[in-house]
């Protein structure tokens, strides 16, 4: 026989055994179909809310002020400290989508408890308003860690029966249970406990509602809510944010998602109040300082005016004043730049001022410092709700540690710069003191007590303006984020996902029986009909027989009778009596056609056949049958089999031998030679 290929894909075999399973298809597309029908029927309706809102730079200088206070006070106005800076879009996304907005959202609209109607097995949400509330500590709900549910009956004479509980279906625990009381009506539960008050009865309508409201800690709320809310950018040009919410219910996504807007603006004006109070305090310090030196000038100054008489000589001080104040603001505009840079090295190298925010120095457009202020603020804000361990915060501290480390060296390379440019501005001024040396001594000195007032006036009307912006600052309830399209559902709620899941149970209701029908075709991997000898090549040679089947046996006749050559037949019986009588069936009708039958069926052992004692047994011109008294050891006999006058009739039962067994007593026998019956 020739090598069978194990790997031949047969779809007779597979099919065969889909519809011996047909029963077992039509059950599991009723139960899969059938749960999955279930649970699209009980689930809450599922809807989305859009809002989209744009991002809008924030200002904190007046329109006036640049007007305002001469030259030295415009050329100061490209300094400011605090303010937003360059605050970008994507820094806008990872503040909306960060914890705190979300844990801010469920404690204002107080998202810790669900309330859902049960109406048959159908659900509804009930928001914002229900028949019943419950209230648990704000502590307790600080710290709840998994959620648990208070199943409710309430009647229309607005009596209650309900119970706590934890757990799903069967393997659900009861804390506590009341039954035909009044509200007020307290629970005990493990965690705390719950007081049912009432909500809106109007909702009753004379009817008895069943309702289940689930309640959750604060963090675990918030983990949902962050769930089920993205953002995106509109688009890559614009400032715009698309923010989107889904939920059980349009009033619950509009309402939901409204109050998250409003609190991600209110934690934007926080922050804002937190950085015009760093400025507050910085301008202070500074107000306080200049203004004791600049009394300290005017003193000077009137001193020496009294001192040598030179009331008269204010026009020509004047002019001399006005000749170098161009190089002498130069020169200050330099001292301040290094002055602001040392302060913004002493806190990036003071370990005490890890934390610290830095001042921002708007006319430089170093975007470097007012993102090392946006990560500061973000660590902040995640070190309120996450762990030392925490990814997010981990990331978090390495960027700030590289930008502090680039600031660094920004800094150092900005203060030699500054220096240099102060030496040649230096340069100048020392031009204009070798001019100064000629005039008399005390009109020298009063020309520098004049531009040292005049300095020092300046810097102070400056410090006052930006402490009076400052001060507006802290009382702005501006807001970054406008609302440009305020939260909306679609008309037609979408129900894909819905449509998706019937969809993929049908296909599990087909996919899982087909599975296993073909793992019975791979483990039984039995002979059952002809199509199992397809692999062996001895299928065109193959007959379904039976002893009640006339027309089996005839078909079985036409191919013992096809190779006319073959007379001598070897009958190898795996069927005992079935098989005894398939033969005896044959031979009746090979006579009854007029052929002449020889059935050699007393052989001790099956080395008889290879005997000088055989041969005489054949008869010439009949169709002689030869039984093999062993058919399970034929191999050693093989030569026989293959002789030109020779053909092997197999006779087994359906279902009774496994492919290999067979594939194994065939070995080395010539597919042409085989002839199978096989026994319905």
């Amino acid at each position: 026989m020739e090598k069978a290929t194990d790997n031949t894909l047969d779809i007779r075999r597979y099919w065969r055994e889909m519809r011996r399973l047909r029963w077992v298809y039509i059950l599991a597309f009723i139960c899969i179909v059938g749960l999955a029908s279930i649970y699209v029927v009980r689930s809450l309706k599922h809807c989305e809310s859009t809002a989209m809102v744009l991002i809008e730079e924030s200002t904190s200088d007046t329109g006036s002020g640049a007007s305002k206070g001469g030259g030295l006070m415009g050329m100061m106005k490209m300094f400011s400290v605090g303010g937003f800076g360059s605050s970008s879009v994507d820094n806008e996304i990872f503040l909306i989508r960060s914890h705190d907005i979300a844990v801010r959202t469920v404690k204002a609209l107080g998202l810790t408890s669900t309330y859902i109607e049960r109406d048959g097995l159908k659900k509804h949400l009930l928001f914002p308003n229900s028949p019943v509330k419950a209230t648990m500590p704000q502590s307790v709900l600080d710290t709840l860690a998994f959620p648990f549910l208070i199943r409710v009956e309430i009647s229309p004479d607005q009596h209650v029966n309900a119970k706590t509980m934890r757990g799903r279906l069967f393997w659900r625990t009861t804390f506590d249970e009341v039954k035909d009381a009044t509200l007020p009506v307290n629970l005990d539960t493990p965690y705390g406990p719950v007081t049912l008050t009432a909500g809106d009865m109007s909702l009753l309508d004379g009817k008895k509602m069943d309702i289940d409201i689930v309640i959750s800690g604060v963090k675990t709320a918030a983990l949902k809510l962050e769930k089920n809310t993205s953002t995106d950018v509109v688009d890559k040009l614009a400032d715009a944010i698309e923010i989107t919410l889904s939920g059980g219910s349009d009033t619950y996504c509009n309402t939901v998602l409204a109050e998250y807007i409003n609190q991600y603006n209110n934690r934007r004006i926080e922050r804002r109040a937190e950085n015009a109070m760093s400025e507050l305090e910085f301008y202070d310090a500074r107000i306080a300082d200049l203004f004791s030196d600049l009394s300290e000038s005017e003193e000077k100054l009137e001193k020496f005016k009294s001192e040598n008489n030179l009331i008269g000589m204010d026009a020509q001080a004047s002019m001399l004043v006005e000749s170098t104040v161009g190089k002498t603001e130069a020169i200050t505009v330099e001292r301040t730049k290094q002055e602001y840079y040392r302060t913004v090295k002493s806190t990036l190298e003071n370990p005490e001022s890890a934390n610290s925010l830095i001042p921002v120095v708007e006319s430089l457009g170093n975007p470097m410092i007012a993102k090392y202020n946006e990560l500061l603020l973000a660590r902040k804000n995640l070190e309120r709700s996450a762990t030392g361990e925490n990814p997010q915060l981990v990331a978090l501290n390495d960027q700030i540690d590289e930008l502090r480390t680039s600031i660094l060296k920004n800094v150092d390379g900005m203060l030699a710069e500054s220096r240099m440019q102060l030496e040649a501005m230096s340069g100048l001024m020392g031009t204009a003191q070798s001019r100064l040396n000629k005039m008399p001594a005390y009109e020298r000195e009063y020309i520098n007590l004049m531009r040292d007032r005049t300095m020092k006036n300046e810097l102070y009307m400056f410090l006052l303006q930006k402490r009076e912006n400052a001060a507006l600052q802290v009382s702005s309830t501006s807001t970054l984020g406008f609302v440009i399209d305020p939260p909306h559902t679609p008309e037609k709620v979408s129900n894909i996902k819905n449509i998706i899941l019937i969809l993929v149970a049908i296909f599990l209701s087909f996919a899982l029986p087909t599975f296993l029908a073909i793992f019975l075709v791979l483990w039984r991997n039995r002979v059952e009909d002809t199509s199992d000898l397809a692999s062996m090549h001895i299928e065109s040679r193959a007959v379904m027989v039976s002893s009640d089947d006339a027309s089996s046996i005839t078909g079985l006749r036409t191919q013992i009778l096809s190779s006319p050559e073959q007379t001598t037949v070897y009958v190898c019986n795996l069927a005992d009596s079935d098989g005894n009588t398939i033969v005896g069936e044959l031979t009746e009708s090979l006579e009854h056609i007029g052929r002449q039958v020889n059935l050699i069926n007393h052989l001790e052992d099956n080395d008889a056949i290879l005997s000088p004692r055989f041969q005489p047994l054949l008869k010439s011109g009949a169709y002689n049958f030869i039984v093999m008294p062993d058919s399970s050891h034929i191999s050693a006999y093989v030569d026989s089999f293959n002789a030109d006058n020779a053909t092997l009739l197999v006779i087994i039962k359906s279902g009774a031998m496994r492919r290999n067994a067979l594939r194994s007593l065939l070995r080395g026998i010539y597919a042409d030679k085989v002839v199978t019956a096989i026994l319905r």
